[in-house]
């Protein structure tokens, strides 16, 4: 069998499906619902209870190329979490978990929004390493 190049698909949506966590119908509510919230793929699936963030977050990972955490699960360092004010975590949907070596492991909704990656640079004085978290 071969695989069907990511290229060729909608998106997120399609992926799920093509990796057994959605069923055709299931994306077919998840857009409809998008479309009247605006919401996210991942957080629209989610919040209808169609998968866990256990079922999305590896093809997420898989599609952007992040590393992928469950925060949930994750032992965070509150000294190092503490280091960004909560206004600013909150705002921007991040939450610093650990040091590794020089670098400061950071969960991240978005870990492709380089002027926040930029701002915990400079918060946490130490080169960033984004980690790929859903919000939930």
């Amino acid at each position: 069998m071969i695989a069907t190049p990511i290229s060729e698909f909608d998106g997120l949506g399609d992926y799920l499906v093509l990796r057994g966590v959605l069923t055709d119908e299931a994306l077919e509510r998840v857009r409809a619902r998008q479309e009247k919230t605006g919401a996210g793929t991942a957080d629209t699936v989610l919040s209808l209870g169609l998968a866990t963030s256990a079922d999305v977050l590896p093809v997420l990972a898989e599609l952007s190329g992040f590393p992928a955490i469950d925060i949930g699960e994750t032992e965070v360092d509150r000294e190092v979490a503490c280091l960004v004010p909560e206004a600013f975590a909150t705002a921007k949907r991040v939450l610093p978990f650990r040091f590794e070596g020089t670098r400061a492991a950071v969960a991240m909704a978005d870990p492709l929004d380089f002027p926040t990656v930029d701002e915990l640079r400079l918060i946490l004085g130490r080169p960033i390493t984004p980690y790929l978290a859903l919000s939930e």
